[in-house]
């Protein structure tokens, strides 16, 4: 079975029910368990390199180094690095990373301003002003 274990995960608990999930979901398919994490792992391996690769190619970079975050970076990151060739990073408490993004992406700032008698140039300024961080 693959290492779905990277340094510093917090979800030791965790690692000892995967074959037990493996197990119960490899039997309702009639595979193995082994097969079944195998081809898990594969799959999604391949669609992770496969983006990988685009985005290389896309923006053109020399000598990448992927950075893995949430839950599933311990297992895909260091696999899809070693079909794309290209060296990988799973940082302390990454697997909160994904948690931490879905939660600040429902804060929202929002600015009201009023303007008695609004013109082009008016509505213009205040977008400015905002944009370099100034108050009006």
């Amino acid at each position: 079975m693959p290492n779905f274990s990277c340094k510093g995960d917090r979800k030791d608990a965790g690692i000892a029910l995967r074959p037990r999930a493996f197990e119960i979901a490899g039997s309702l398919l009639g595979v193995s368990w082994k097969h079944l994490a195998d081809a898990f792992v594969r799959a999604a391996t391949t669609k992770v390199a496969a983006a990988v690769s685009d985005a290389i190619s896309e923006a053109k970079l020399e000598s990448p180094v992927i950075v893995g975050l949430g839950g599933g970076a311990g297992a895909l990151i260091p696999a899809a690095a070693s079909v794309s060739e290209t060296e990988w990073s799973v940082p302390p408490d990454a697997e909160v990373i994904s948690s931490i993004g879905d939660a600040l992406s429902m804060i929202r700032v929002e600015v009201e301003r009023t303007l008695a008698r609004p013109s082009a140039e008016s509505v213009a300024s205040v977008h400015l002003c905002r944009l370099l961080g100034r108050h009006r």
